[in-house]
């Protein structure tokens, strides 16, 4: 879809331009469309339950896009199959083109928040009781490797760190949100 059409970007926001008669089936529906939108700031912030980060999001021809990926296709073109837009530190309102790269779904796990639940302050660092150790784990490609257990949390937090460089981490995975 030709986006410029549609919206002006201006430092990191979209902004409805107006639209033409064609698109719509009345003059009554066009002429409100563009008295209630044009000029306005497009979407609205919307929260992912699943990870609790909010968006930019806004409906058009009655379907939703995110903002950010409409964001990139203005600057970038159409965004490849399997392919994803990521917010580089992590706050899914910046929008800003030099805060958004195309990534694939490992990358993008990569750079992925703690997690809530997460009680060691460390991504990837858990007490294991059984061994009285703490354990220090990675996933990469979908598979969990076990690094080891440890005396003391600073191994397990410097093994991980060894992990994170040898996978390709991004610098602000397990950033604290």
């Amino acid at each position: 879809m030709n986006w410029h059409k549609y919206f002006n970007y201006l430092e990191g926001e979209l902004f409805w331009k107006k639209r033409s008669r064609e698109e719509f089936k009345s003059d009554a529906s066009w002429k409100a469309t563009n008295s209630n939108f044009e000029g306005k700031r497009a979407g609205a912030i919307v929260t992912s339950e699943r990870s609790a980060t909010s968006y930019r999001q806004l409906e058009i021809f009655s379907k939703a896009y995110k903002c950010h990926k409409i964001i990139w296709e203005m600057h970038y073109g159409k965004i490849p199959h399997g392919m994803i837009v990521d917010h580089i530190d992590g706050n899914g309102l910046n929008n800003q083109i030099s805060n958004l790269r195309l990534v694939n779904s490992v990358d993008s796990a990569h750079n992925l928040p703690m997690q809530k639940s997460n009680k060691s302050g460390h991504v990837g660092i858990c007490w294991h009781k059984a061994a009285s150790k703490w354990q220090a784990r990675i996933s990469n490609n979908g598979e969990r490797f076990d690094l080891g257990r440890f005396d003391s949390i600073e191994e397990a937090i410097e093994a991980r760190a060894v992990a994170e460089n040898k996978y390709g981490y991004h610098k602000n995975h397990g950033r604290i949100q």
